[in-house]
This record gives structure tokens, sequence and C-alpha cells, in this order.
């Protein structure tokens, strides 16, 4: 059997939106009443970031040799296309 061919009719609602621009984003501005943070808790966050930058500083060194290879390897792709 033949595949049945289906006819769509086009209708005045069916015709694209267009795209609206959207506003800029505007940062809300700082409100004056709210108190600012406790030193214990500004020191506990030192503490926190203290901790986590001797738990994860393998993660750095880590981010710099693959950043080498990288290197190393599109400049031996770059040398190989000259060459050949």
């Amino acid at each position: 059997m033949a595949q049945r061919q289906v006819r769509r009719v086009k209708r005045e609602g069916d015709r694209p939106v267009p795209a609206r621009p959207r506003p800029a984003y505007t940062p809300p501005a700082p409100r004056g009443d709210a108190p600012p943070p406790a030193s214990s808790t500004i020191r506990q966050r030192e503490a926190a970031e203290e901790e986590l930058r001797e738990t994860y500083a393998y993660v750095l060194q880590d981010l710099r040799r693959m950043a080498l290879v990288v290197a190393l390897i599109f400049l031996l792709l770059l040398a190989l296309g000259l060459a050949l």
C-alpha cells in the first residue's frame, strides 16, 4: 500500500513570532539595612578556603601538567602539518 500524504493547511496564527530583545541584566542594588557578616563567620570561611587549598593542591598541578601536554601535542601537530 502507498503511504497516505497529508496536506497541511497554513493558517494565519501559524506564523513564527519574532523574538523580542532581552533587556540587559542589572544586578540588584546592595541593601543598606543588611548587617555585615560576623568576624567569626569570616574566620571560618577563610579557614575552610585554606583547608580546601591544601586538600586540593594537586588539582592545580594536574591542570598545569595537562595544559603543557596539550600545548606540546598542538605543536607536534603543527610541525607534522608543515612537514608533510
